[in-house]
């Protein structure tokens, strides 16, 4: 297009196509609902939490806007009799400004323009002077039918993505719990305790502020599940004799022991020997496999889905918190193998996720995909090349003429 306008089209901004007002801060928590109620009409809220008021304070559809905090610059789409509620910003289109248009219009976070930083928000005043390119009413319509076709079909493809990658997980964790716990394995079991050597990290304090003796020191923030992110290691303070008693040694085994979600407690990598002379704070269970133990097999082991259930349950408390601790780490039992066994469960196992893993980078790089064409059909949406336009539509010129008319004193 060379940046002439499409047929029909015109330049404008978003302010010029919709009446705007804040949501309603007078609404109280003793008016809302948490389920549809009879009677009861839908509010937006910023958090995008579903709840349901007894107010209704439009009758017709617009766009409602999250003007604060870690979801600003989110939008839904509200048809029928609603509200909306505080830190909400409220977009109802003039006549000829086609809802679901609209909305696929602002539904990007990033076309807003915000302020803060601990508390971001979307500055309202200077977000209505938006540049936007207005088609004709019917084109709107046009567009968003075509929008909503391809998304059909994008719905589907990452429908079949997210169904992928749930068998796969599936898979995995059969695959795992076989690898050690089918009926020949699991006869013969041992306390983690009786294997490997279990021992804490040291605890971050003042005096161990770093200044004369620095060492790496690993945090939680390092150890994800079955991976290390050393990307941001800090330093801790040593004293005399203690580099040769926290010292990290690979083959190592990493353990969280506290978390408040019940999916990341026990979550445990494997240390290689990354980087010399390293040690690992106290929130870090440090697990040293013995002779008898291979430290890839116990890695893996430790990873199985039943041996995650027994950290559960060992980890389990009445507040509601998640904690292991040296000596609950050292009741887990697992399977033991003589290590010829222990090596070949390794190899087979190694190959099978090595797989598994592929399949899944290829079912997110799908996903991906989905997302990336999903942008594109709406770039080509709002720049005119979605759609043929029809030169017998009334322009959009003549569509801002009657909206500007609305707004002449009487």
């Amino acid at each position: 297009m060379r940046g002439d306008l499409p047929s029909g089209w015109v330049r404008t901004t978003l302010g010029e196509l919709v009446k705007t007002k804040s949501g309603n801060s007078k609404l109280i928590k003793g008016r809302l609902a948490a389920t549809p109620e009879s009677g009861l009409v839908p509010a937006y809220s910023a958090s995008g939490q579903d709840v349901w008021c007894d107010e209704a304070e439009w009758r017709e559809s617009g766009v409602v806007l999250s003007a604060v905090g870690a979801r600003c610059g989110k939008t839904f789409l509200a048809l029928g009799s609603w509200t909306a509620i505080a830190n909400t910003h409220v977009l109802i289109p003039h006549d000829g400004i086609d809802p679901k248009w609209l909305w696929y219009l602002t539904n990007d976070e990033n076309l807003w323009i915000k302020g803060g930083s601990a508390q971001p928000f979307v500055k309202m005043k200077a977000s209505k002077q938006i540049p936007v390119l207005l088609p004709p009413t019917k084109d709107q319509k046009r567009i968003v039918t075509a929008i909503e076709e391809h998304f059909s079909r994008l719905d589907a493809v990452e429908a079949t993505t997210v169904d992928a990658r749930r068998r796969l997980d599936v898979l995995r964790n059969a695959i795992m719990d076989l690898a050690f716990y089918d009926d020949a394995n699991s006869k013969f079991t041992a306390e983690i305790g009786d294997l490997a050597e279990v021992s804490g990290g040291i605890q971050k304090q003042p005096k161990r502020r770093p200044r004369e003796n620095r060492y790496p020191f690993l945090r939680v923030a390092n150890v994800g599940r079955g991976h290390l992110d050393l990307g941001d290691v800090h330093e801790i303070e040593l004293f005399e004799g203690e580099i040769d008693r926290f010292r990290l040694s690979k083959g190592d085994l990493l353990v969280v022991e506290g978390n408040g979600s019940v999916n990341q407690i026990g979550r445990a990598a494997l240390w290689g020997g990354q980087i010399e002379n390293c040690v690992h704070q106290n929130h870090l269970i440090r697990v040293r496999p013995g002779e008898s133990l291979l430290p890839e097999y116990l890695t893996l082991c430790w990873n199985a889905p039943r041996t995650a259930q027994q950290i559960q349950a060992v980890a389990s408390s009445t507040s509601g918190l998640y904690t292991l601790s040296t000596s609950k780490v050292k009741s887990i039992r697992i399977p033991v193998a003589p290590l010829s066994v222990q090596r070949s469960v390794v190899e087979q196992l190694d190959q099978q996720l090595c797989s598994i893993e592929m399949a899944h980078a290829a079912a997110k790089d799908a996903s991906s995909r989905v997302l990336a064409l999903r942008r594109a059909v709406l770039a080509d949406a709002f720049s005119g090349q979605l759609v043929p336009q029809n030169p017998k539509d009334e322009p959009a010129t003549a569509l801002l003429d009657r909206i500007a008319a609305t707004r002449q004193p009487a």
